[in-house]
């Protein structure tokens, strides 16, 4: 009776142990199909994020000036603080220290 016992013992252990095996080995088999999806659907999720922050900034390809042109754009506030700085300008004398 007792070795019978024993021998139930053996197998459901056995039966534990397949049973983990097959599921770690699936899950393993599942990730490799999945992953590569999963990582192209985050991929185009961070570059749409992306596009959507470069809109919303005023970025627009279309719009680019060609190379090695400069424009200086003034907004009202630099105008009028230009006008009030030039007449509280500091001259600074610095001196070498040897």
């Amino acid at each position: 009776m007792s070795q019978m016992f024993y021998l139930g013992e053996v197998t459901g252990f056995l039966k534990t142990v397949l049973i983990i095996l097959v599921v770690i080995y699936g899950l393993r088999f599942i990730s490799k199909l999945l992953a590569p999806w999963m990582m192209k659907k985050a991929r185009n999720k961070l570059q749409n994020m992306a596009e959507d922050q470069m809109r919303q900034r005023g970025f627009n390809p279309q719009n680019q000036k060609p190379e090695g042109s400069v424009t200086v754009e003034k907004t009202k506030e630099t105008k009028s603080k230009s006008k009030n700085s030039s007449s509280d300008d500091d001259y600074v004398e610095f001196e070498v220290i040897e």
